[in-house]
């Protein structure tokens, strides 16, 4: 991760890693805030529900890597992308996002015991249809399929 001219997390002293991390975290449930008050005036609004989903399931990523349970905060993420995706069914960048949090459930889930399997083929069908969509996404769908292949349980 990088932040500031070339330096990386680890090139900053404990103290202000740690006043990094609590500045991300309060940026995130802000953003998550945010369009919270955007989806009721606009509900159908699909980069609000798009947006809000991509930080719920970005949030229970960071829950999961700080030892938490990140069920809930992925769950609301999914259901956020799902009503992004029935709105605009053409949008790539849901569908990514999408695969993104399905992916990273499923690796909270075997990390905890639970199949990935499930999960790991949800996300490939989604990185696969939003690199049809979009082009550009293709060289990056690759790499997550082959990610998914090579976790136990990912191989179908």
């Amino acid at each position: 991760m990088q932040l500031v001219e070339g330096q990386t997390l680890k090139t900053f002293p404990r103290k202000d890693r740690r006043e990094l991390a609590r500045m991300a975290r309060d940026a995130t449930r802000a953003a998550a805030e945010g369009f919270g008050d955007v989806i009721p005036r606009d509900p159908q609004n699909a980069p609000g529900w798009r947006s809000r989903g991509g930080v719920r399931a970005n949030r229970g990523y960071q829950q999961s890597l700080r030892g938490g349970d990140p069920w809930a905060l992925y769950e609301d993420g999914l259901r956020d992308l799902d009503r992004a995706i029935e709105l605009d069914p053409c949008n790539a960048t849901s569908r990514w996002w999408r695969g993104n949090a399905r992916f990273n459930r499923g690796l909270w889930r075997q990390h905890h015991g639970g199949g990935a399997r499930a999960e790991c083929e949800a996300a490939i069908a989604d990185h696969r249809e939003a690199a049809r969509r979009d082009a550009s996404l293709e060289a990056q769908m690759r790499a997550r399929i082959q990610d998914c292949e090579r976790r136990p349980g990912g191989k179908r």
